[in-house]
């Protein structure tokens, strides 16, 4: 999703750390529990991201909502931020916001329809258009690449510059080399 909002941009390179030893399982596969990673992409982008347990904190939340669910965004520009929550309205706050100082404006993303029932739209249009769908291989083989970066970055305890190269899943590797015991 950052990536989208982003406009795809490359990435640069990236500094991260993830936890796994919770010993989670999802999907028949093992996963982290908690995670950070700060990304450079190009024309002097950054991000800043945490996950898991890394952004539930209930006595200093790190997003600014008090009701913050599951995912959300904000994105700080030159003239203010612009806020995402990615699960919905919560109450009488929309979805996406603009904060600029204390001023906010409230815009409105297709009120009433589903994230399923937009991707199923965007689907559609990909297939009578000819347009590229926003979920396409590219984009895939892109988050996989930073996902990948973010892990090796844990594993060498060290920025790694994109684009790189890896043999294997390098959080597998770290449980089985017992990083992570449970």
């Amino acid at each position: 999703m950052l990536l989208s909002l982003l406009s795809n941009p490359r990435v640069l390179h990236l500094l991260a750390q993830v936890d796994g030893h919770s010993g989670h399982v999802y999907y028949g596969h093992r996963v982290e529990n908690a995670g950070v990673a700060f990304i450079a992409f190009e024309q002097g982008i950054h991000a800043h991201l945490n996950w898991g347990l890394a952004s539930h904190q209930p006595r200093t939340p790190l997003h600014p909502s008090p009701d913050f669910r599951y995912h959300g965004f904000i994105i700080h520009g030159e003239t203010g931020r612009l806020e995402l929550d990615g699960d919905g309205p919560v109450g009488d706050r929309p979805i996406l916001r603009i904060v600029r100082g204390t001023e906010i404006e409230a815009v409105n993303l297709r009120p009433g329809q589903s994230s399923i029932r937009l991707e199923i739209e965007d689907l559609v249009s990909s297939i009578e258009t000819g347009a590229p769908h926003p979920l396409s291989g590219q984009n895939g083989r892109d988050v996989l690449e930073v996902i990948i970066g973010i892990y090796e970055s844990a594993r060498r305890r060290r920025v790694i510059q994109f684009p790189f190269e890896v043999k294997e899943n390098p959080f597998l590797a770290m449980c089985e080399a017992g990083d992570f015991p449970s």
